[in-house]
């Protein structure tokens, strides 16, 4: 859940670089519910809450993330829940539904009272009865835009969607969603595929991130981006490794904090490979991410601040790792 605060804008000339750009997210829409303790867990016992419903689903938190910078964005999904609908309507997303009957997924998360992930629990099979054939025959609604898709429908449905956005010159974007289903995406070639640190161990096994980015990049033969908490997060980007600094933040519902980090990335990649021709099949290196004094990290600010409240993350840029610290 991403909470919108409009004190914040895209720089103008950054924005205006973008205005032609389209993005579309393929994935999760429905309801999450956000239940807070009010002390710590007690297991087999029956312990009190805080509870709220809010929009969620990976696909449609990254819409949102990239709507808060004014850019033409479209989800497309499962017909949602009304909780959704209204929130898309409201933040000006285009929706597209795909043909396949409403679905009743949802996600409970159980947060503790230090403000940390406590239990998840996801109840998703709906996706999983959506074929590939409900895919529409206008998908990918743009052509040389940007299309992200998250583990939420069949191996058969993503696989056409990457397909489908590969013959519209649209850059690739993956979103690892959770170890339980991130192998849906492990053999689509990515230009782009962001996961954490669980995601990458739950296709390669337990290893580093900074080894994990490199190997699944060398797999994908696009760029990598693990995520890794405290560490903050690897890119692995052609024959180059970056880490960013870990983004110090605290709020009492880090559920979607993953998802925005996912919007942001490709942000700053179309970005930065805005003014070049045929920009979707160009991922930038490493100065690319620092054209007009725009880092990386100075667009994750942008979003962060837009994440649920307490939340913020300080500037900072992409830097090299030489290879012989690599972790193997």
């Amino acid at each position: 859940m991403v909470t919108i605060v409009n004190d914040q804008q895209l720089p103008t000339t950054l924005a205006e670089r973008l205005t032609s750009h389209q993005f579309c997210c393929l994935g999760a829409a429905h309801t999450d519910h956000i239940m807070t303790l009010a002390a710590p867990a007690r297991y087999q016992r029956t312990n009190p809450v805080s509870s709220y419903r809010i929009p969620g689903g990976v696909a449609l938190n990254i819409a949102v993330g990239l709507r808060l910078f004014d850019l033409h964005t479209t989800l497309c999904s499962a017909p949602p829940p009304r909780i959704c609908t209204a929130l898309l309507r409201k933040l000006g997303i285009n929706r597209r539904n795909l043909p396949a009957p409403r679905h009743d997924s949802c996600y409970i998360a159980v947060i503790n009272n230090e403000g940390d992930l406590e239990l998840g629990l996801a109840a998703m099979e709906s996706y999983e009865r959506i074929d590939a054939e409900f895919l529409t025959a206008d998908f990918p609604f743009c052509q040389n835009g940007t299309v992200i898709i998250d583990a939420a429908f069949t191996p058969d449905l993503i696989a056409k969607a990457a397909q489908v956005a590969k013959s519209s010159a649209c850059m690739l974007v993956g979103a690892g969603t959770s170890p339980a289903k991130v192998n849906k995406l492990a053999a689509i070639k990515w230009d782009l595929f962001v996961l954490n640190e669980a995601e990458a161990a739950a296709l390669l096994g337990d290893a580093q991130a900074d080894h994990l980015a490199i190997k699944l990049a060398g797999q994908t033969g696009g760029a990598v981006a693990v995520t890794c908490g405290a560490q903050g997060a690897f890119l692995a980007i052609d024959d180059q490794l970056l880490r960013q600094a870990p983004p110090p933040f605290s709020s009492d519902n880090p559920n979607g904090a993953g998802d925005i980090f996912t919007a942001a990335l490709p942000l700053a990649t179309a970005a930065a490979t805005a003014t070049i021709a045929n920009p979707a099949r160009h991922l930038p290196n490493q100065s690319s991410f620092k054209r007009r004094g725009e880092s990386f990290a100075a667009m994750l600010t942008h979003s962060y601040r837009h994440t649920p409240q307490g939340m913020r993350l300080k500037h900072g840029s992409w830097q090299t790792i030489r290879q012989d610290e690599y972790s193997y």
